[in-house]
């Protein structure tokens, strides 16, 4: 038998010295507590102080940069130089007719004035931009024949490591990180066809969201309204393009992160198919070089003023990777392709609302506008039967969240603050599921209708959940596809967003309303965002069925947008990215977006 009775006498023992012993357990737990805060504020004081640095070294080569070149290029020269295309650039630099030097500087100099007031800019690499063009204008003349990009000067997404530029991820902990001392592999095929990195581009914390927002960088504003958001996450490379403070922008994406920033500030962007462009080397949201999300793949892609640059950047990168990433697709740029998009009448396919919302009346106005160009060239404009994208959006943030709906952020923070979009997946990211089931609830009771659906699919996955997921995926591609070639689609045009850009610090309501552009990664299809028109007065109401908060922020915006640019996206079948950009350059032509931000206000 056990004897009990010398745990019966440290029991009463303990007992007669209950006093003292819930003194130590206290002073235990304070001590513990007081540790934790202490190691919390240095490690937030340490990030703080190498932020600064960041910021400082910054501007110190932005006024060394002033100082050596602000005369060098005449005003009015410049002005002429920041609103040419990536491809008159390379034209002009070809000709003669400019500098590489000239060309950097320019940019260099605009996006110093603009890009920084704005908050679009991350790191800068100015002076080491400027020692390159030199090399490449005296290289010139020894060259029979110049690499396609010669010489233009480009802007890269802050998580595309450049070597001279940080790449920090919107994490303060990167910084310490110091300067890249490598390229990317994307990176270095831009530089193999001759382009000239000289600036990144803000990114939300951890490549997040529609809302470009990070302790090191600050608040990226979009230039046709500073209280509105960029999108995201690639939103300072798409806010630099439209200011001129780039001519070529070079972002990435899992749900949009191309082509929403493209929309909401009103530039063209490209998403391929993800096995044709090369992403190894590149951070993603944790912080290391392996993504993990196969089944929603990321693509890096380019984002300008014009169709012709996306064409000029994808014919130099497709097929060209076989040296440096055994896994993409080595087929080259499909010429065929791309022209026979002029050689017949098309059939494309159209969708508008979904069942999470309405799109607004600029946004259907934007499709229609298309629809009767289209017509009038002698093609056909039909509207899907059922709009399935949303469906696979939903899939798309099930699959995200299957570890935990904070799992990305949580890993690659380190101790840092996380930013205030992140609020409540952070909080469902610590609760078991059935509290996460009872939160949506909740929202159900209360109205939120489509809170309580984000919520409830933001459950943690078992392998055996995550497996029927994937299955369930599966059979929705095959039904879609087949309906897609039984019809003969070309392509499907569909809204980027349901609005303009939102304002800041909605991003939380406004996160489900890129499903949309989820499901499209999720299919893997060739897709790009083409600008079509600013939101008018005529366009600034908003009719749903919905009653809840997300109902009345989406009002609001639309109420307010005027001036604001719509876009949509072209969507074309897995490797037809020829036969997409096509597409996107006959919409450009027969509605050609002319539009710029207005100078920011000082």
């Amino acid at each position: 038998m056990v004897d009990f009775s010398l745990f019966q006498s440290v029991y009463q023992y303990l007992y007669t010295q209950k006093y003292a012993v819930g003194a130590v357990v206290i002073a235990f737990l304070v001590t513990k507590l007081l540790h934790w805060c202490i190691k919390s504020c240095n490690k937030t004081n340490q990030y703080r102080r190498m932020v600064r640095q960041a910021l400082a070294a910054r501007e110190h080569e932005m006024k060394r940069f002033v100082e050596l070149y602000g005369d060098f290029v005449p005003q009015a020269r410049q002005a002429e130089i920041i609103k040419m295309s990536a491809s008159q650039i390379a034209e002009e630099i070809r000709n003669g007719k400019l500098t590489s030097k000239e060309a950097v500087i320019s940019f260099g100099l605009r996006a110093i004035k603009v890009g920084k007031e704005l908050n679009l800019l991350a790191d800068t690499a100015l002076l080491q931009a400027v020692t390159q063009a030199e090399e490449k204008d005296r290289q010139k003349k020894s060259l029979s024949t110049l690499p396609p990009l010669y010489g233009v000067p480009i802007s890269v997404k802050d998580h595309l490591c450049t070597k001279g530029l940080l790449c920090t991820v919107g994490y303060s902990c990167n910084v310490a990180h110091g300067k890249s001392q490598a390229d990317c592999v994307y990176v270095q095929m831009l530089k193999k066809n001759g382009t000239i990195p000289f600036i990144a581009g803000n990114v939300p914390q951890g490549l997040i969201g529609t809302e470009c927002f990070n302790y090191v960088w600050g608040q990226a504003k979009n230039p046709y309204n500073p209280a509105r958001v960029t999108g995201g996450s690639s939103g300072g490379e798409a806010g630099l393009v439209a200011t001129c403070c780039a001519p070529l922008g070079n972002g990435s994406e899992t749900g949009g992160s191309i082509r929403v920033p493209a929309a909401f500030c009103g530039v063209y962007g490209f998403k391929a198919t993800s096995t044709r462009i090369s992403t190894r080397g590149a951070l993603n949201t944790q912080n290391h070089y392996v993504y993990t999300h196969k089944e929603l793949p990321m693509v890096i892609g380019p984002m300008s003023r014009s169709v012709d640059d996306l064409i000029l950047i994808m014919r130099a990168l497709f097929g060209n990777f076989k040296a440096t990433d055994p896994l993409i697709d080595r087929s080259p740029f499909d010429e065929k392709l791309l022209q026979q998009t002029r050689s017949r009448p098309l059939k494309i396919g159209y969708c508008l609302d979904d069942d999470l919302h309405e799109v607004s009346p600029a946004v259907k106005r934007a499709i229609s506008m298309i629809g009767g160009k289209m017509r009038e060239k002698g093609h056909k404009f039909i509207e899907f039967e059922k709009n399935w994208f949303y469906d696979f959006g939903k899939i798309g943030y099930e699959i995200v969240t299957a570890i935990a709906p904070n799992d990305d952020i949580s890993v690659g923070l380190k101790g840092e603050k996380h930013a205030y979009m992140f609020n409540g997946s952070m909080l469902l990211g610590r609760l078991p599921n059935f509290m996460i089931r009872l939160v949506s609830l909740v929202f159900k009771l209360i109205g939120e209708e489509r809170q309580s659906t984000l919520v409830a699919i933001s459950t943690k996955k078992t392998l055996k959940d995550f497996h029927t997921l994937i299955k369930r995926k599966e059979e929705m591609k095959r039904i879609f596809f087949d309906y897609w070639i039984e019809n003969e689609f070309d392509c499907v045009i569909l809204p980027v967003f349901p609005i303009a850009a939102h304002r800041h610090k909605e991003f939380e309501f406004m996160f489900p309303h890129t499903a949309q552009t989820v499901g499209v990664n999720l299919l893997d299809v060739a897709a790009g965002t083409v600008p079509v028109t600013l939101v008018s007065k005529e366009d600034l109401h908003y009719e749903t069925r919905f009653k809840d908060t997300n109902a009345k922020l989406l009002r609001q915006n639309v109420e307010t947008s005027e001036g604001m640019p719509i876009a949509v996206q072209v969507c074309c079948l897995s490797g037809e990215d020829e036969k997409c950009l096509g597409i996107m350059k006959i919409i450009s032509e027969l509605l050609p977006f002319n539009h710029f931000p207005p100078e920011p206000k000082k």
